[in-house]
């Protein structure tokens, strides 16, 4: 099964933010919002996913998450030069690509998820503080994607201690290595 993320949008409804960079790669809390949509992928088993960004951007996302292999990912990107007529490809549009070709598979996710719009500084400041809470209360992080990998069996406990060592002044690393040390 492959994924597809769409990071090609311009993000005009949190201009000025998205004037320099993509909105998926604006903080969402303690990390940058594409490891949210890629949590999701990869706790559906997703390993194969194709990202889908402007030229500008793609740069950007290659330094972010690289081709993957730190959580046992197979990354590549596509860029999408200008928004189509509509302004941007949706995610529907796609989904109806694949269900004309039979081909669309779909996988309810289970309890515990939630959508959260990002598209106005508001509604981006209460999913930070949403995921905030939530990760507080429970002592869990959300999206930790070396947590998600190092359970799944992509990775082996090695790579993941190489993660926490490489974030070891963040509390995202401190979280890896209580991940481990419970393991």
């Amino acid at each position: 099964m492959r994924g597809i993320i769409l990071a090609g949008g311009s993000g005009t409804r949190l201009h000025p933010m998205t004037l320099v960079t993509s909105k998926q790669l604006l903080p969402v809390y303690d990390k940058p919002m594409i490891y949210y949509p890629l949590s999701t992928l990869m706790l559906a088993g997703v390993r194969e996913i194709l990202i889908i960004s402007t030229p500008d951007d793609a740069p950007s996302f290659k330094r972010l998450l690289g081709g993957g292999a730190q959580w046992g990912l197979s990354l590549s990107y596509a860029t999408q030069p200008k928004p189509s007529a509509r302004g941007e490809l949706e995610i529907t549009d796609l989904n109806r690509v694949y269900m004309d070709l039979g081909e669309l598979n779909v996988v309810r996710l289970g309890r515990g998820f939630a959508w959260l719009d990002t598209g106005t500084p508001e509604s981006l400041l209460e999913a930070a503080e949403y995921v905030r809470a939530i990760e507080q209360r429970q002592g869990q992080r959300v999206a930790c994607l070396e947590e998600i990998a190092f359970r799944s069996g992509w990775i082996d406990a090695n790579e993941a201690r190489k993660a926490a060592t490489r974030l070891a002044k963040s509390g995202y690393g401190d979280y890896i290595a209580q991940v481990l040390s419970e393991a």
